[in-house]
């Protein structure tokens, strides 16, 4: 790849929701590419604080429902919306494979290091799967 092939993918890299999802399976080995993407972020001290758990079959609907739940929990009763409990319900089984970003603090860094440094690993994700032409978004 040259430089300029790696430009466009970032300049052409866009949020790709839900409702646009094809129904194509994303295969281990994209993921596996995906993942390989982030490692590879720079982290100070190498801590490599990201975090990443797959869902899909039943964890992701486990997940959908719990989402659900949270929504209902947190909302005071006059403000619920079928339509946004709709649309998250849409978001999750319309996703092929949800996947959960977290971060651990490892106190070698200030936490805000270890946060920017994950932020750094899901932009590499996100143009991996750009350039595998899997649709993404960061919620």
């Amino acid at each position: 790849m040259n430089a300029n092939d790696l430009l466009s993918i970032i300049k052409n890299r866009r949020s790709i929701f839900p409702p646009q999802y094809n129904q194509e399976e994303i295969t281990r080995e994209e993921l596996n590419q995906i993942f390989d993407a982030a490692n590879w972020a720079p982290s100070h001290k190498k801590t490599e604080p990201w975090r990443f758990v797959v869902l899909e079959g039943p964890a992701k609907d486990r997940f959908r429902e719990y989402v659900k739940r949270v929504y209902v929990q947190g909302t005071p009763t006059d403000q619920l919306s079928d339509r946004k409990i709709n649309a998250l319900i849409e978001k999750c089984d319309k996703s092929n494979k949800i996947v959960l970003i977290n971060f651990i603090n490892t106190e070698k860094n200030p936490e805000w290091e270890e946060l920017a440094a994950t932020s750094m690993a899901v932009q590499n994700m996100w143009l991996m799967a750009s350039a595998l032409k899997i649709g993404a978004y960061w919620s």
